[in-house]
């Protein structure tokens, strides 16, 4: 046997173990680095250090060699021109001679006992055949220095230190090599070195696989205790975390990494194990994750670089079979998700094998059904009391990844209220009650004992040590007897532990807590708030839809139960209490009571702490109906966020929004049942000011914000208002803005035309205000202490970026200049949306501009018109909103009552005209015998679920 072949250790050899360090531009980190070689507990002279100076232009050379000097003498550092990690990496291997190498990364570091664990674990089993060390990855925050057990891979830890068998456990994969050791002779023998060709990552894991590839049978050793500190740099920078918005990552990466290394192993092995499969596709799963993501990387990539990248996915899936893909486990994949995947590239299962019916609205009494299908939709044939009807509502939705259809779902709704069969090409599939689940391909033994019997199952059987029935038995007994036991004393401990908690601050919010669900539940309480319409716009400020929804409800229909709530402290609070609004404190105990109590809550907002104000794991899981008001016109792809929302009824103004949504190949999963176009409530009391007010005078300078120049929630329970960020008015957005608003010309141009300027960035960016350099003759608005309609009202113009508020101008029919000097940054996922069809150039209020001279250019030409639109963008602001009729608010209302009003029975049941297309043969006397009896819901095969009466 060779050394190659066994990790047994050559005595003759100095070091056991061995690493090499490339270093490049790491001089601010490099010093924790060597600190924590410093700290080794094993002597660090019994592993050799090879350090590769890459022809860094920094100090980090320097700082190694002093560190030499004094603390590891027998260390190496050799210099070379700058050539790249493969290169330095490669450099360094010739040099060693341990047994074992890595390559770690001088930005990171090591837990003292890390080379200790490693030595002590290969003495401990050095009769045992052990191909590669994979070491456990903790994540570090560079900003905080705290250390965390995040990674995905992580799972393969939880089973504590073990040597694995890779054919057997497939998903035990390994890819870096800093956190992994292999044989040196073994990478020699097979002429293994890194590739530079192999660009911006992935290299590490091309050799690993390789590596391990030349076994039949690889065995990893999972090192549990051996902790490789990795850390995530604060700016972004590390190559993981820049690669994203790199060409290569897309266009090259997939071929000379992905494909080559499949085709290679193929070549090699006659097929492609599936350990390796899954180690591609875990690599490959990140493209899709991140652009599943709001805030996504990807968003940037055009059709030059998705197309070549789809074909290259689309070889690369050759290789992958179908029910790797969906079993993968080594990551949270979504079922849409692996569908995609599969019905994109592998171009399988192009119709689904059963049909989800998802939930039921109580209130309509429609029950909905969402299934994915590739290539054209299936011929469909609803029958519902034996008749064949129409969806009460329907749409197909575009499944997209980076730029890329891969698949479409089909979202019906259907009448709750009789016997559903369904067939889909004529052929009629078996229906299922609730979500999806995900495929089991691979079922462990802990599992189905756990899942089948009241035990944990034998012990796991090693060889030929198969334990005998009878004493399998006896440990079950044993196990169970001792478990019992163990109950007892638990049980003893746990009522010790519950008064002592009672004592804490957890004990005291869970005593509160239980105080409020029981005076929700009272009578008092149920009184003032019972089925309650619970209206916000933002915790800390008024003034949008849900305010004017409000004072029209209240004013017209005083027999709902209308609350609004706002932060005390809000300029709002007193305006509205004075004109007699009820209100409630956000985040107060009163709050908490309200919801409790709440059949609807409506709101301009969508984040989280609007739909989900209520800690479930405190208050329980409250159902009441959320109706999203929208804060502006929807005219970018706004889905990835809105999609996760719970939102029952979806509120626009103008018919394109509306089509842009519930149209068929969009990508939202909202249907016309939940979006209506009715306008928004604000635009009743705009369009009235608009036609009373006389006065154009301002020159309205309205931006809106860039998450980027924004910190963290200053309340991370919830709330709107961000912390701010050094460096603000340095930024190409402080920088643009300010040029245009201080130059002489929009100064001239303002008084030529007798405008007064009048500056109104996004709630937001208002905290920076305080310290703005801004010229003396701008006034500056802040949405806190002025009322926003006035001001729309008394513009002449708007001068906006991507604002939806330019939609506003548009609907009181005033000229709007943008001024989009980042369009690619704006787009590129820093925000929560994305480009949708609607374009600015094409479909907007005014004229695009990408720089300050065009602006004013433009902004002169804007001021000349008089607060009337040109004969360009006129006809746009006319035809784009359906109702200037003051009777938006009164439509919403409507439309909320309407959600808990059944369909009528001939909306419900709107026949086909031609049934006889895909004919099912079901005879309509079990259609007539439901309509008299209880109806039924058809089951998987021949199972019935009684669902109304």
């Amino acid at each position: 046997m060779s050394r190659a072949e066994s990790q047994t250790v050559d005595h003759a050899q100095a070091y056991q173990l061995g690493v090499v360090i490339p270093t490049y531009g790491v001089e601010r980190y490099v010093q924790d680095f060597l600190d924590s070689l410093t700290a080794q507990t094993l002597p660090l002279e019994k592993v050799q250090l090879v350090f590769v100076d890459d022809g860094s232009p920094d100090r980090s050379a320097e700082l190694i060699q002093q560190w030499i000097d004094a603390v590891a003498p027998h260390a190496q550092l050799i210099r070379k021109e700058n050539g790249g990690l493969a290169s330095a990496r490669n450099e360094g291997l010739r040099h060693i001679t341990s047994t074992w190498v890595s390559f770690p990364d001088p930005d990171d570091m090591f837990h003292p006992s890390y080379f200790a664990e490693i030595a002590s674990f290969l003495a401990a089993n050095a009769d045992q055949h052990v191909d590669l060390l994979s070491t456990r990855l903790l994540l570090l925050n560079d900003a905080t220095g705290e250390v965390t057990d995040t990674h995905p891979l992580r799972r393969k830890f939880r089973r504590g230190t073990q040597i694995v068998d890779l054919s057997r456990h497939p998903e035990y994969i390994h890819l870096q090599s800093a956190t992994a050791f292999y044989l040196t002779d073994r990478l020699n023998e097979l002429g293994l070195r890194y590739d530079d060709d192999i660009k911006p990552n992935f290299e590490d894991a091309f050799l690993t696989t390789l590596y391990l590839a030349s076994r039949a049978r690889p065995r990893l050793g999972i090192l549990t205790e051996a902790h490789y500190h990795y850390r995530r740099r604060e700016d972004g920078s590390s190559l993981v975390q820049s690669s994203w918005h790199k060409p290569e990552k897309y266009v090259h990466l997939p071929e000379v990494g992905y494909l080559r290394l499949l085709e290679t192993i193929h070549g090699q092995l006659g097929h492609v194990p599936v350990w390796a499969q899954n180690l591609v596709l875990y690599d490959l799963l990140f493209y899709f994750r991140q652009d599943e993501r709001i805030h996504s990387a990807t968003a940037w990539i055009g059709k030059p670089i998705a197309d070549p990248f789809h074909h290259l996915v689309e070889r690369i899936f050759q290789y992958i079979d179908t029910e790797t893909i969906e079993g993968i486990t080594l990551l949270p994949t979504s079922l849409q998700l692996r569908d995609a995947l599969v019905l994109g590239y592998k171009k399988e299962r192009q119709r689904p094998i059963s049909l989800p019916l998802i939930r039921i609205d109580s209130g309509r009494e429609i029950v909905q059904v969402r299934y994915f299908y590739g290539g054209d939709l299936p011929l469909e044939d609803f029958r519902v009391r034996g008749m064949a009807i129409e969806p009460v509502f329907a749409k197909i939705r575009d499944v997209t990844y980076l730029g890329r259809v891969l698949m479409r779902e089909r979202i019906v709704w259907l009448p709750a209220t009789g016997t559903i069969r369904i067939a889909l090409d004529g052929r009629q599939v078996p229906l299922t009650l609730g979500a999806p689940q995900e495929p089991v391909f691979v079922m462990r033994p802990a599992v189905m004992w756990r899942r089948l019997t009241r035990y944990s199952g034998p012990a796991a059987v090693r060889g030929d040590k198969t334990p005998t029935r009878s004493g399998s038995v006896a440990r079950q007994v044993a196990r169970s007897a001792k478990r019992t036991a163990k109950q007892t004393i638990v049980g003893a401990q746990g009522r010790v532990e519950g008064v002592r908690a009672a004592f804490t601050d957890e004990g005291r919010t869970a005593r509160r807590d239980k105080r409020l669900r029981e005076r929700a539940k009272s009578r008092a309480v149920r009184a003032r708030y019972g089925n309650a319409w619970t209206f916000i716009d933002r915790d800390n400020q008024a003034q949008d839809n849900a305010e004017h929804l409000y004072r029209h409800i209240s004013r017209n229909h005083p027999e709902i139960n209308s609350w609004f709530v706002l932060n005390r402290d809000s300029t709002d609070w007193d305006r509205l209490s004075a004109e007699g609004f009820r209100l409630v404190e956000h985040g107060s105990d009163e709050h908490v009571l309200l919801l409790l109590n709440t059949d609807h809550l409506l709101s301009s907002q969508v984040d989280h702490y609007i739909v989900k104000p209520l800690d479930p794991k405190r208050h329980g899981n409250k159902s009441w109906r959320f109706t999203f008001l929208q804060h502006g016109v929807t005219k970018d792809d706004l889905s990835r966020w809105v999609n996760r929302k719970p939102i029952s009824l979806f509120i626009t103004a103008s018919t394109d929004e509306h089509e842009s949504i519930v149209g068929d190949h969009t990508p939202y999963i909202f249907t016309g049942k939940e979006v209506v176009l009715t306008g928004f409530p604000r635009h009743d009391r705009l369009l009235e000011l608009a036609q009373a007010s006389k006065d154009r005078s301002l020159l309205l300078v309205m931006p809106t914000w860039r998450r980027t120049l924004l910190g963290d929630l200053v309340n991370s329970a919830g709330g709107n208002e961000r912390q701010q960020v050094q460096g603000f008015w340095e930024s190409e957005y402080a920088d643009n803005w300010m040029s245009l608003l201080n130059s002489d010309r929009l100064k001239e141009i303002a008084a030529a035309n007798g405008l007064e300027v009048v500056f109104m960035p996004h709630p937001n960016m208002q905290g920076y205000l305080d310290d703005s350099p801004l010229a003396e003759h701008i006034t500056v608005c802040r949405y806190s202490d002025t009322d926003v309609q006035e001001v729309l009202a008394r513009s002449a113009l708007m001068v906006t970026d991507y604002s939806s508020l330019a939609f506003e101008m548009a609907y009181i029919e005033r000229p709007v200049v943008y001024f989009q000097f980042d369009q690619a940054e704006f787009f590129a996922g820093g925000h929560a949306y994305r480009r949708g069809t609607w374009s600015y150039e094409e479909d907007g209020f005014g004229p695009v501009t990408v720089d300050t001279e065009r602006a004013l250019a433009a902004i002169e030409q804007a001021a000349r018109l008089r607060a009337v639109p040109d004969e360009m963008y006129g006809p746009r602001m006319r035809d784009i909103f359906p109702h200037r009729d003051g009777q938006c608010s009164e439509r919403v209302f409507q439309a909320v009552l309407d959600m808990d009003r059944p369909m009528p029975y001939r909306r419900a049941y709107l026949r086909r005209s031609h049934p006889e297309l895909t004919p099912l043969g079901l005879d309509a006397s079990n259609g007539a015998a439901v309509m008299n009896g209880s109806a039924t819901v058809v089951v998987g095969t021949g199972n019935e679920v009684t669902t109304s009466s």
